[in-house]
């Protein structure tokens, strides 16, 4: 999930401390962190709070929401400019993860809270917090140069966290993406807590994102696999009726083909 708003300050070790606080509290890409740090920060109240009362916790989840709003909304108009209403315009972010997850985030909005769904959102808004600040604050108010500046070994201590974390937790959120969120939104459907339509949109993100995140995919590749494994191999519970087994292959081999059409479709329309 990448949402970076590009800077490149120069010459910024020249500059008075204030002057350098101010060149980055009046970028653009400092409202875009703002916002990251809004749903990181709410998104961990809410859930120390939220077992402990439900309905003050509330307002933390729409906030932290309302964090990722902002922070998408911010890199889809850096990278697009104003929206227009037309399919050209339309076709040209589809396949663009910060226009899925813009999407997503308004539906969240409009939804009843459900605490998964927020969990991969705080994630993935920690882990920008932590990069604007290594590759960008820190080196802005602390140059290497100033003496008062905050060393290169510091900034390296923090690239060194990210590098050891950030594929674990990209690929563990995944799970989370893919079967977590899903599930949890099926027994809410069912339990009439929120909109099928909910689950009718996150289907279509889901499948978005298999189109662009190869973690994504490795989540459905590595659920085929045990399924297979459950229902169609030889050491399959053999209680397992006939019906299932084709039922089964049927589907997954249907959802193989419209996939690949799908992937097939995507790479037609980036070329």
């Amino acid at each position: 999930m990448s949402t970076k708003i590009s800077s490149k300050p120069t010459q910024i070790s020249t500059i008075p401390f204030l002057g350098r606080v101010k060149l980055l509290t009046t970028n653009v890409r400092f409202v875009w962190w703002l916002g990251h740090a809004v749903a990181t920060v709410s998104t961990l109240i809410y859930i120390l709070k939220r077992p402990f009362s439900y309905s003050d916790s509330k307002p933390w989840y729409y906030l932290a929401y309302m964090g990722t709003l902002l922070s998408y909304g911010l890199a889809l108009w850096k990278t697009y400019g104003i929206p227009l209403l037309d399919s050209t315009f339309f076709q040209k972010i589809i396949n663009d993860e910060n226009a899925q997850y813009f999407v997503m985030t308004i539906i969240w909005l409009l939804s009843s809270p459900v605490l998964i769904t927020l969990i991969p959102f705080g994630a993935y808004s920690s882990f920008h917090v932590i990069d604007y600040i290594r590759t960008t604050m820190l080196p802005i108010l602390f140059p290497t140069a100033d003496k008062r500046g905050v060393s290169e070994q510091s900034i390296g201590a923090v690239k060194q966290f990210e590098d050891a974390y950030y594929e674990k937790c990209i690929g563990f959120i995944s799970y989370i993406e893919v079967l977590g969120v899903m599930l949890i939104l099926l027994k809410e459907t069912f339990t009439l807590r929120i909109s099928p339509l909910a689950v009718f949109f996150y289907g279509n993100f889901l499948r978005l994102r298999y189109a662009t995140s190869p973690h994504i995919r490795h989540v459905f590749g590595q659920i085929r696999i045990r399924m297979d494994k459950w229902i169609l191999s030889p050491t399959a519970n053999p209680k397992i009726p006939a019906f299932v087994r084709s039922g089964y292959t049927f589907v997954r081999d249907g959802l193989i083909t419209l996939q690949s059409r799908f992937a097939t479709t995507t790479a037609n329309e980036v070329k």
